[in-house]
């Protein structure tokens, strides 16, 4: 995603493809991640690509235990409300509809959770 992480201080051993690490600040969870490639770049720099890892993904799945997000971020002031909401109802056969919605972003939001219900 093009975001860059430099380490207060030198690692003691180089990454390598497969291995899990963290980031993390005081008073946070550590984000985990673990690594897919490593690139030596010139200057003594690497470019290090990772996915994000959670190890609690395979009780989840395999014992349907809750997944918890971690709290890895320090943006603690939730985004506003959408503007200009709009909402209709779209009637596809006699026994079911869908809504559709349409708003604008909040500054600093990049999306929102719709939850959907229905009623019997």
């Amino acid at each position: 995603m093009g975001n860059t992480v430099t380490p207060g201080s030198a690692l003691s051993l180089a990454p390598t493809a497969g291995a899990p690490f963290s980031i993390g600040f005081a008073g946070l969870s550590l984000s985990t991640w673990r690594v897919v490639s490593v690139t030596e770049n010139s200057g003594g720099t690497y470019t290090v690509t990772a996915s994000a890892y959670n190890s609690n993904k395979y009780a989840h799945i395999e014992r349907n235990q809750i997944l918890e997000r971690r709290d890895v971020s320090n943006l603690n002031e939730p985004p506003e409300a959408p503007t200009n909401l709009q909402c209709s109802e779209i009637c596809m056969k006699r026994w079911f509809s869908a809504a559709k919605v349409n708003y604008q972003l909040a500054v600093f939001s990049s999306g929102y959770l719709l939850r959907g219900w229905r009623q019997r």
